[in-house]
């Protein structure tokens, strides 16, 4: 999310002088901690005002912050715009080219993205499988939608998913293979640095391919850097949300990330696996324990503060997108 703190207009100059300074100073504490819970929400106004109060300046200085004695020194010291996490969320100042001059409205701009997680903290969602002779069932029948996809799941406070999963194998095929149940585990969890080192052929594929089929990994990877550099720049990436199928494990333990057959990223509805096939919005065929399986996901924000966004200015059209389903990347 990118967030532009615009100039106060010269005419309104005489409203604001009208407005307490501690009024004003609870105000944006107040609206600093509501722009920050529209990137990453929780539950219950999880930070309080107090701890946003020392970050005040640092975002609205330019808007004639005045909070008392020595307020002119901290707004000089603020006017030096520094990384900071607050909320949850980490925001960076933005330094935007202008080739016309001056940038309307300032150039007070800030990007603002999910804090990454912790180490050995990171939210992880598991979907278990089954797969028969007879039309796909998920492990809980009576949950499972009258359209075939599995029940919403939360993700990390922040987004909804929910898949379907069939066989893409054809039907001459389904019939020669033995009766049997086939079973997968679908993850979603946050992007890592090491994946992209995981975006590679199976080995077992590659003498029987095309020279220009084994070439796909290493294009894939560098599209992938491509976008995620685009998307989420910095350590924002390792936010994304990554779709992957859990390899076999030989005990109880959940296996783990190593074993993993990365799919795609969801909510960028961009592939993970160089040979995926794309067969519509967020639906990709894939390959895994020697079967054609295609995978179709729907997913959509928790919550997004509509009214926090119209008052900053933003589209008016986001009430209808926040309370939809997305086929598409937002």
């Amino acid at each position: 999310m990118v967030l532009q703190v615009l100039d106060i207009p010269s005419f309104l100059d005489p409203l604001r002088s009208q407005l307490d300074s501690s009024r004003r100073f609870q105000i944006q504490s107040l609206t600093l901690r509501r722009i920050t819970e529209i990137v990453s929400p929780f539950h219950g106004n999880y930070f309080p005002v107090r701890s946003y109060e020392p970050f005040v300046a640092g975002i609205f200085s330019r808007q004639g912050l005045n909070i008392g004695a020595g307020s002119e020194s901290k707004t000089e010291s603020a006017l030096i715009r520094r990384n900071f996490t607050l909320g949850g969320v980490m925001i960076q100042p933005l330094t935007v080219k202008d080739t016309q001059g001056q940038i309307p409205g300032g150039n007070n701009i800030w990007l603002l993205s999910r804090q990454p997680f912790f180490k050995n903290k990171a939210p992880v969602a598991r979907f278990d499988i089954t797969l028969s002779d007879t039309p796909m069932r998920w492990p809980y029948s009576d949950s499972r939608s009258l359209t075939g996809f599995a029940p919403w799941t939360l993700w990390d406070d922040r987004y909804w998913f929910r898949f379907q999963v069939t066989s893409a194998e054809k039907d001459k095929d389904q019939k020669n293979r033995p009766a049997k149940t086939r079973a997968l585990t679908l993850v979603i969890r946050p992007f890592e640095r090491s994946d992209f080192s995981k975006i590679n052929l199976d080995p077992s594929l590659v003498p029987e391919m095309k020279p220009k089929k084994k070439k796909f990994a290493t294009i894939l990877r560098n599209l992938v850097r491509s976008r995620v550099s685009e998307e989420a720049p910095g350590s924002a990436r390792f936010t994304l949300p990554v779709l992957a199928v859990e390899g076999p494990s030989e005990t109880s333990k959940p296996a783990n990330h190593e074993t993993e057959q990365l799919i795609a990223l969801p909510t960028l509805d961009f592939p993970l696996d160089p040979l995926a096939k794309k067969r519509a919005t967020n639906t990709w065929e894939f390959t895994y324990a020697e079967e054609k399986w295609k995978v179709k996901w729907e997913w959509m924000y928790k919550r997004v503060d509509v009214e926090a966004i119209r008052l900053m200015g933003g589209p008016v059209e986001v009430e209808a997108e926040s309370a939809s389903v997305h086929n598409k990347k937002v």
